[in-house]
């Protein structure tokens, strides 16, 4: 549906293109600034098309969206379950000299694991949204953007785009159950502190 959309904008350009280079036509140097600006719009337009295009695939598809999704709760898991005692012993054995309340050992250790999985989340997630752009080139689906007066760039800022949108939207989603986590293990940051680092 995106395509035939793209399509039609690209034609409904195209005509009103040449009707009005034949009207400015006799003035000098005005097709040439006609056609400059005339593509920046035609590239502002396919780079939000391509972006929204992505994204709406992106959120589509379950078993990517579910993936990149799931990602970061089951590093929580694995994390809290196997280097949690780790960050646990060596805080401990590096501060034996000093009285530490286990809230604040808590606190430090959840801080770290959360810091650590919000560091491997951007990756990830940002690596399964860029596999669109993948799939897109492997089914040929590329071909049917690439029909359009405008340079392959503009597609490639557009992917760029849709996964930055989508990795955030995941990361952020992330960051708010970490927080939570950081809340149980006995925290004490307040809610306002937290909208603070927002």
């Amino acid at each position: 549906m995106e395509i035939v959309m793209i399509a039609f904008i690209v034609a409904v350009e195209t005509v009103l293109f040449s009707m009005i280079l034949k009207k400015i036509n006799h003035y000098n140097q005005a097709p040439k600034a006609f056609l400059t600006v005339f593509l920046a719009c035609v590239s502002l337009i396919m780079i939000v098309l391509g972006i929204t295009r992505a994204s709406k695939l992106f959120f589509n598809d379950k078993g990517m969206f579910l993936t990149s999704l799931i990602t970061p709760m089951i590093l929580l898991v694995l994390y809290i379950t196997f280097l949690g005692n780790v960050y646990r012993d060596s805080l401990l054995q590096n501060f034996s000299m000093i009285e530490i309340s286990e809230d604040v050992i808590n606190g430090v250790v959840s801080g770290q694991l959360v810091s650590s999985i919000l560091a491997v989340s951007c990756v990830t997630v940002a690596f399964c949204s860029n596999f669109l752009m993948v799939q897109d080139k492997a089914l040929g689906n590329i071909k049917d953007l690439t029909i359009s007066p405008v340079k392959s760039n503009v597609l490639s800022i557009s992917y760029y785009f849709a996964s930055l949108f989508s990795t955030l939207i995941i990361c952020l989603f992330a960051t708010v159950i970490c927080l939570i986590y950081i809340g149980i293990t006995g925290w004490y940051l307040s809610v306002l502190d937290v909208l603070l680092i927002f």
